[in-house]
């Protein structure tokens, strides 16, 4: 599974970007930027109706000034 789909599919569980990526930051694989870039970038491959919709995946792009409608 690809990082993107792996990431799509725990936004679908019900987990927060934050809840999924969280390990990565803290095993210093991304900073929390690359973090929240890669959440995007992710987002934006394979499940882009999350981008719309999950409102916990919306609140942590705006955290860091990445708007998901762009």
């Amino acid at each position: 599974m690809t990082p993107s789909r792996a990431f799509c599919s725990d936004l679908s569980k019900g987990y927060s970007p934050f809840q999924i990526l969280n390990e990565f930051v803290q095993n210093g694989d991304y900073t929390p930027r690359e973090a929240a870039n890669n959440a995007y970038g992710y987002a934006r491959i394979s499940c882009p109706t999350q981008l719309r919709t999950n409102e916990s995946l919306r609140y942590y792009l705006s955290g860091w000034s990445i708007d998901p409608d762009a």
